[in-house]
């Protein structure tokens, strides 16, 4: 293995730290916690520079976290449109994939559910990023 193969596998490996810690810190604390960036650091046990490096704000930060998940339910929900099933079994198995989905992630959950709505919240943020696709 090359040395940029080792540090391209690094700089993954520390990018699903930091995604997973903050995770874990957005589920218990909210969002809007005053030393969220420390919580997680710590929680990483990297300093919160490093975060910084690989994440340019808070709000990046969940953009990056809740990004995937929802691109996943977003990918099985078209998956289900597309299977041109009758209108009510549609939406029943839209339903249900949508609390798979929650079940799967009730960290997401508790976060859609419990966050306070706001521009700083970074709930814009990710409208906007999955307006984009």
């Amino acid at each position: 293995m090359s040395i940029a193969e080792r540090k391209t596998r690094e700089h993954q490996s520390r990018i699903k730290l930091i995604k997973r810690s903050a995770s874990v810190m957005f589920e218990k604390k909210g969002f809007e916690a005053a030393k969220m960036m420390e919580e997680i650091a710590e929680r990483a046990e990297i300093s919160k520079a490093t975060i910084y490096k690989y994440f340019k704000s808070k709000n990046d930060l969940f953009y990056e976290v809740m990004q995937e998940p929802f691109a996943q339910l977003s990918r099985d929900l078209v998956e289900i449109r597309s299977r041109k099933e009758d209108p009510q079994k549609t939406i029943e198995l839209i339903i249900e994939k949508n609390f798979d989905f929650y079940k799967e992630y009730p960290d997401i959950h508790h976060l859609v559910t419990e966050i306070k709505v706001s521009e700083d919240a970074g709930l814009d943020l990710l409208l906007w990023g999955m307006k984009k696709r």
